[in-house]
């Protein structure tokens, strides 16, 4: 996995309890995909950009549980794309994150039985 430099989000940031997430393109994967639809087919991860402060649900503060670098699995990509410096990205609601992809600590068997 190469580190892309820091995109500059300032300027920009989400309200209540929604994400910036820039998402992963099929040109950079390994996952199989014709070339004519890699132009534009967006893979279900993506990487926290911006991260709003939460929101007030039943007399409660429910903080984000997110932080900026985040690497992140998505349900849908449902929300407003939003281009920043010629970068697209997506301001969606955090209810649409289905969690955050962590590398395995060392030593972890997979399901498969192999350790990583």
């Amino acid at each position: 996995m190469s580190k892309k430099s820091p995109i500059n989000v300032a300027g920009f940031t989400p309200l209540d309890a929604k994400v910036l997430v820039e998402p992963d393109s099929a040109k950079n994967s390994s996952i199989l995909i014709p070339d004519s639809s890699k132009e534009n087919y967006l893979l279900p991860f993506g990487t926290v950009r911006a991260v709003g402060p939460g929101r007030w649900d039943f007399g409660h503060f429910q903080a984000m549980d997110l932080v900026v670098g985040d690497r992140v699995q998505v349900s849908q990509w449902h929300g407003q794309a939003v281009e920043l410096n010629g970068q697209m990205m997506i301001c969606m609601e955090r209810a649409f994150i289905i969690g955050k992809i962590v590398d395995a600590p060392k030593g972890f068997e997979s399901i498969k039985g192999g350790k990583n």
